[in-house]
C-alpha cells in the first residue's frame, strides 16, 4: 500500500496543467450549443463565465481545504487530478446533449447520477492519499459537494 501511495504521488506529478481548461471548454461549447438551439438571445460569455470561474473556485477551496488540513500538495497537482476526474461529468454532459428533450428527467438523471459517483471516487483515491485516515473525511466533504454541484448544473441545462 506504501509503495502504492508513492508511485502515484510520482504520477500525479506529471499531471498536465492545461486539462482543467480543456474540461472547462468542453462543458461550455456543450452548453453554449445547447443555448443556441433553445434560446437565441441568452448570453453565452457570461455562461462560460460562469462555468469557467465554478470550475477555478471549486478546485480552490477543494485544495485550500487539502492544505488546512496538512496534505502535502501543491495547487496546480489539485487542480489538474480534480480537472481528470471531472471527466465522467463531461461524458454526462455529452450524453445529455445527444437526448431528446422529450425523455422524463427522471431517466436523465441516471447518467449524472452515475458520472458524480464516479467522479467522486476517482478523486477519492487521491485525496485520501494525501492525508492520514482521521482526516479523509474532512478533505472528502468538500471534493463530493464540487461534483454534486457540477452534476447538478449538467442535469438542469
Amino acid at each position: 500500500s506504501d509503495v502504492y501511495k508513492r508511485q502515484g504521488m510520482k504520477v500525479q506529478r506529471n499531471f498536465v496543467i492545461g486539462t482543467f481548461g480543456d474540461h472547462c471548454c468542453y462543458v461550455y461549447s456543450l452548453q453554449y450549443n445547447r443555448t443556441l438551439s433553445l434560446e437565441p438571445s441568452a448570453s453565452t460569455s457570461s455562461m462560460f463565465g460562469t462555468i469557467f470561474m465554478t470550475f477555478w473556485f471549486g478546485a480552490f477551496i477543494v485544495t485550500l481545504n487539502a492544505k488546512l488540513l496538512g496534505g502535502k500538495v501543491s495547487f496546480f497537482q489539485s487542480v489538474c487530478v480534480l480537472g481528470y476526474c471531472v471527466f465522467p461529468i463531461d461524458v454526462a454532459a455529452l450524453i445529455l446533449f445527444v437526448l431528446p428533450e422529450w425523455i422524463p428527467r427522471p431517466i436523465r438523471f441516471i447518467p449524472v447520477a452515475v458520472a458524480f459517483a464516479w467522479a467522486s471516487y476517482s478523486s477519492s483515491n487521491f485525496m485520501g492519499a494525501l492525508l492520514s485516515s482521521q482526516k479523509r473525511a474532512l478533505a472528502l466533504f468538500p471534493v463530493v459537494l464540487f461534483y454534486l454541484f457540477l452534476s447538478w448544473l449538467v442535469l438542469i441545462v
